[in-house]
């Protein structure tokens, strides 16, 4: 049967779970835990997320991030921008998100000493971490540190109107709304050209929430368009590009499928495999996901094998499907480690 590139697809809290069960000791290195993982899995590459640092923003107060007791971040919907304050936002985004939604955001305003004191901890740490994966690539691995952004209208959801308030604005004001994500478009422009210009990053991480809330009509009208707009400019900018699609997207893949890139790692959730082999196979886009993360806790061994079995089946000799699991790993509780080194093992190792 054919053997697959691999990726491993995980929050650091699960990798530093599996160094710490493997070896029984306390944690180690960053930089030696992910030498460890990519040791002991058949991965062309492994991931972190820059950006997602949910513990010092919650730190900082803000309201946007909780964690469970084990550390694992979950996000909070909250709205910070009113529907009325849309004319507000178009007329100066900038000053509106500084001067308005971020002090909505934060629970102790942000020019407090002693938040400025940790907002300095959080940029060090992102030097710090830069400073292993280029000690790791000098050794030959390949762990790519990814800038969290959003799609034009996941950033208005997510981090502006809430979701809740965001689908009803498309239909109450979706002029407002369209105006709103073409800046968010050049918004998230100047985000990645910081994240490249002072840390040297040019991976993304694009995750898609929103979509799989959406009918066809909606998601045509109102998202693909600057959706569509940011992927090929961060690709014509030379990024390397991860969009996560969550959820199921059967009812417009054709849409999700359109562009054909060697820097574009289209991952999914819970679509349709057959469809994504049909429309992908043969492309210079990779495509990824799939595999139910589920079953690498609750299921044995043998039934997590039948599983990878049969996804081999479907794909047949796709060359460029990256095995990884539908979800990200987030703590050592989400798996059974024998699972996980025994369905990466299968796909990615001649049997």
């Amino acid at each position: 049967m054919a053997v697959y590139d691999s990726f491993l697809i995980s929050n650091y809290r699960w990798i530093e779970d599996y160094c710490k069960e493997k070896n029984n000791t306390e944690n180690g290195t960053k930089l030696d835990n992910f030498r460890q993982v990519l040791d002991d899995f058949p991965c062309a590459f492994s991931i972190d997320v820059a950006g997602l640092q949910h513990t010092i923003l919650k730190d900082l107060g803000n309201k946007a991030w909780q964690a469970t007791a084990k550390g694992v971040a979950t996000r909070k919907s909250v709205s910070i921008m009113d529907r009325e304050e849309y004319p507000l936002f178009l007329d100066d985004p900038a000053r509106f998100i500084e001067k308005t939604a971020v002090p909505r955001l934060y629970e102790t305003p942000l020019n407090d000493a002693l938040v400025r004191e940790k907002a300095k901890v959080y940029y060090q740490s992102i030097l710090e971490e830069n400073r292993s994966f280029v000690e790791l690539g000098k050794m030959g691995y390949d762990v790519r540190n990814l800038v969290l952004i959003g799609a034009p209208l996941d950033m208005l959801a997510d981090f502006l109107r809430g979701t809740k308030g965001l689908l009803t604005d498309l239909h109450s004001d979706p002029h407002w709304v369209m105006e709103a994500c073409q800046v968010m478009v050049e918004l998230t422009f100047r985000q990645v050209e910081v994240y490249k210009r002072y840390f040297g990053m040019k991976d993304v991480l694009l995750p898609l929430h929103l979509p799989t809330l959406l009918g066809r009509k909606d998601y045509l009208n109102y998202y693909h368009p600057t959706y569509q707009l940011l992927l090929e400019g961060l690709l014509e900018g030379g990024y390397r590009v991860l969009v996560m699609v969550e959820g199921n997207v059967d009812r417009f893949i054709d849409l999700m499928t359109e562009t054909d890139h060697p820097d574009l790692l289209l991952h999914f959730e819970s679509t349709d495999l057959k469809q994504c082999v049909e429309k992908l196979k043969g492309e210079k886009t990779r495509f990824s996901g799939f595999y139910p993360t589920h079953l690498l806790r609750y299921a044995g061994m043998e039934e997590c094998l039948d599983a990878a079995r049969l996804m081999k089946e479907t794909l047949g000799e796709t060359d460029n499907f990256v095995f990884a699991t539908n979800k990200v790993l987030l703590s050592g509780d989400d798996t059974k480690v024998e699972n996980v080194k025994s369905v990466y093992d299968f796909f990615c190792k001649k049997q």
